[in-house]
C-alpha cells in the first residue's frame, strides 16, 4: 500500500486478511479474537472517515471503553501507520 492509501482500501485490504487467516483456522467459536475483529471491522467499513478521522477513532479506540473495538484497532493502528507511510508490516 502506498501514502495514497484510503481508509476504506485499508479496510477491505484487512478484511480480506482476517478472512484468510479465519478460513485457514477452519471457523472457531464467535467470540473468537479474530471473529470479534471482523466483526468490528465490518461495523467499521459502513462508515465514511478522512485519514484524520480514521486515524482518530484507531487512537481513541484502543484506549477507549469498548474491548472489542480496542482489540482491532490495536492491530489496525499499527498497520495503518505503515500502509499510510508506504511501509511494509510484518506480522
Amino acid at each position: 500500500m502506498n501514502s495514497s492509501v484510503s481508509p476504506e482500501e485499508f479496510c477491505r485490504a484487512m478484511m480480506q486478511d482476517y478472512e484468510r487467516q479465519w478460513k485457514l483456522a477452519q471457523g472457531h467459536a464467535q467470540r473468537h479474537p479474530l471473529r470479534i475483529k471482523m466483526d468490528q471491522l465490518d461495523a467499521l467499513m459502513q462508515h465514511k472517515m478522512s485519514q484524520e478521522e480514521f486515524e482518530r477513532m484507531l487512537i481513541e479506540g484502543v484506549s477507549g471503553d469498548d474491548w472489542e473495538l480496542g482489540l482491532l484497532c490495536a492491530d489496525l493502528e499499527p498497520r495503518w501507520r505503515a500502509a499510510r507511510d508506504g511501509k511494509p508490516h510484518s506480522q
